[in-house]
């Protein structure tokens, strides 16, 4: 019985990990987000781009900063000041570099580089892999 709890447990954590929904205000209106299908978040100027599985949506009404404390407990790792980055869809790092699903290549300033690789490192190590 202890051991089926656990699982059980376990299995509830994974779900809510993986399926927690975030609503933020876009130009389309309010649209609520998957935080597993959110692929970065960038911002310059005014503007901040929410990249996700279903397409790019524009927000000028949420900056950086509120939203990197909504998702930041996640999977997600600031790899610029104004780049959050879902490790999820990282492929691949190398010295100052982050790659995303998307091809895009992201420069890591020389003093976040061992950061960003740290908590890469600590993301891929406490991940469940499924075959």
């Amino acid at each position: 019985y202890r051991l089926f709890k656990a699982e059980l447990q376990r299995a509830i954590n994974k779900y809510k990990k993986t399926n927690l929904i975030k609503i933020f205000k876009v130009k389309e209106g309010k649209r609520a987000f998957n935080l597993s299908e959110i692929i970065s978040v960038e911002s310059y100027y005014n503007t901040t781009l929410i990249r996700t599985t279903r397409g790019t949506f524009v927000t000028n009404y949420e900056n950086l900063r509120k939203i990197r404390k909504e998702i930041l407990d996640y999977d997600f790792v600031r790899v610029q000041s104004g780049f959050i980055v879902n490790m999820n869809y990282i492929i691949g790092m190398k010295y100052r570099e982050v790659e995303l699903v998307t091809g895009q290549v992201l420069s890591v300033s020389m003093t976040g580089f061992q950061w960003v690789l740290e908590k890469y490192h600590r993301f891929l190590n406490t991940r469940e892999w499924s075959l």
